[in-house]
């Protein structure tokens, strides 16, 4: 595009729509991240894949829409699309998709637990742990209780505790 004030603006416009877009992907991850169990780790690697994808975004915009050249309000731009969505609609948009997904996964739970409790009573079953890849060999009426429960919260121990004499 040419360099008028016009065709400036449009870029502009188009950059906070990419923004608020950039908003939606990175709203996704949150929800991944309230629904997963929390570890730093793995949210501080999807952090990083987030910030270079979206600079790949933005250069890629950049290259296309204005013949590769860095311009400010570019970036301005984005900065306030993505503001913009997660002071207005981001919120919402976040609480009823995180409300969907913890339904979807209580009815999974519940067909999950309904499915092994028709399990025959006493015979035994290979289970394939989803985390070790081992094959434990177990009987139906244990499975409920081992692998189809929620984890128990650990306690902490008492060690930070001092001892009054």
């Amino acid at each position: 595009m040419g360099s008028t004030v016009a065709s400036q603006l449009t870029i502009f416009l188009f950059s906070a729509i990419l923004g608020a877009a950039l908003g939606v992907i990175y709203d996704a991850i949150r929800v991944f991240n309230a629904v997963v169990k929390e570890n730093l780790v793995r949210i501080f690697v999807q952090d990083v894949l987030y910030f270079i994808i979206s600079a790949v975004i933005t250069f890629v915009y950049m290259l296309v829409v204005n013949g590769g050249e860095i311009r400010v309000y570019i970036v301005v731009g984005e900065a306030v699309g993505w503001l913009i969505y997660r002071a207005t609609v981001g919120k919402f948009i976040y609480k009823i998709v995180l409300k969907v997904v913890e339904f979807a996964i209580k009815i999974a739970r519940t067909f999950r637990n309904y499915a092994v409790s028709k399990l025959p009573k006493g015979k035994i079953i290979k289970v394939k742990s989803a985390v070790t890849n081992k094959v434990k060999v177990i009987k139906a009426a244990a499975a409920s209780k081992i692998f189809w429960t929620k984890p128990r919260k650990k306690k902490k121990s008492d060690k930070n505790k001092v001892k009054l004499k």
